[in-house]
């Protein structure tokens, strides 16, 4: 009985230890593959990541590409004229009152790295803008206006300093080619491009309609009478003086 109840123990130890270890092998087993597939998810979510990062910039370069540049745009935005006003023509066709692009000079302040260099070289271009209202201006004010109404040459000038602080604002202003012809005639606008006197002031709403604005406004004065009747005025003058 003795030697049965031995064996009867030796083999359920075996059948425990046996039980014991298969239960390892499979738990370890399991956690080698339960690894090994969290790694692998792991690739495939980076790999789906970096794949969605280079679909996205492939597309905004995509889409880059076929956009106008921004300084461009802005180049053209700043270039594109639209007239607010009519030409005046005399009975020749010829051109006495137009609208053109003009430009005031501000000046940022903040910007300005040094001032003293600034107000030397604004000095050589405009000699006189005095030195201490303009350093007071740039001192006590964030924007000023350092001159209105530049013509075409001292906003070349201007532009040639390659100040960052400088900034030309465009507006349309009105010219008249034949000086002060008919200017007693033709009288003159304002700020806005209304005008407030002389034909300007009368055909105001005509030369301000949009759907004319390429047509001049034509008007019988004629620019060489005008001329010979000015030039024999001159003359009378000039004896009157003598």
């Amino acid at each position: 009985m003795k030697k049965k109840s031995r064996k009867s123990n030796l083999k359920n130890i075996n059948q425990k230890s046996f039980f014991f270890e298969d239960y390892i092998e499979t738990n370890n087993h399991y956690k080698k593959k339960t690894s090994s597939s969290i790694s692998e998810d792991r690739i495939y979510i980076l790999f789906f990541f970096f794949m969605s990062l280079i679909i996205i910039f492939a597309i905004k370069i995509t889409f880059v590409s076929f956009q106008q540049p921004k300084f461009l745009g802005f180049y053209s935005k700043n270039n594109s004229f639209i007239n607010l006003r009519r030409d005046i023509v005399d009975r020749n066709n010829e051109i006495i009152s137009r609208s053109i692009r003009s430009y005031h000079a501000g000046v940022r302040s903040k910007l300005v790295k040094d001032k003293d260099k600034f107000v030397l070289k604004i000095k050589i271009i405009f000699p006189e803008i005095a030195s201490n209202e303009l350093k007071k201006k740039l001192n006590e004010k964030n924007f000023f206006y350092l001159k209105k109404r530049l013509t075409a040459e001292e906003k070349n000038k201007l532009w040639s300093l390659g100040e960052k602080s400088i900034i030309f604002e465009p507006f349309q202003s009105r010219i008249y080619p034949q000086a002060e012809l008919f200017s007693h005639i033709l009288g003159q606008i304002d700020d806005d491009n209304y005008g407030i006197s002389g034909v300007e002031g009368f055909f105001d709403k005509e030369l301000r309609n949009q759907k004319l604005i390429n047509q001049p406004l034509k008007l019988t004065l004629d620019a060489n009478i005008q001329y010979l009747i000015k030039t024999e005025l001159d003359k009378s003058k000039e004896i009157f003086k003598a």
